[in-house]
């Protein structure tokens, strides 16, 4: 009778420990970013930081053109891509399956 009972004990255990997994998860937060001006290739450089080895998303609103890289074991992360000043660039950050908060970043003038 004792080893049935921690048999079911056992399984009932796991179940509750595994019932953790199925809840909700917390939005990964939106990255840090800022945006160089564009150099006279009307190239801007992104930097910020993410989390640890996340993929970062940048996409320019304007024209419709975005560029994946990711952050390296600290989160820091580093992009280029064109866009002309006043262009507004949305970035994410990406792990696993789940996507980040987005920040907005408004490319400077030179």
């Amino acid at each position: 009778m004792s080893r049935r009972r921690f048999v079911l004990g056992s399984v009932f255990a796991s179940f509750l420990l595994s019932a953790g997994c199925f809840g909700p998860t917390l939005p990964l937060p939106p990255p840090t970013a800022i945006s160089t001006p564009p150099d006279a290739d009307g190239i801007v450089t992104v930097t910020g930081q993410v989390l640890g080895n996340a993929y970062v998303l940048v996409l320019n609103l304007d024209t419709d053109s975005g560029v994946i890289g990711r952050g390296d074991e600290a989160g820091v992360f580093t992009v280029r891509l064109a866009a002309t000043s006043g262009d507004t660039l949305e970035v994410t950050q990406m792990v696993g399956s789940s996507h980040g908060q987005v920040r907005a970043v408004v490319v400077p003038n030179p």
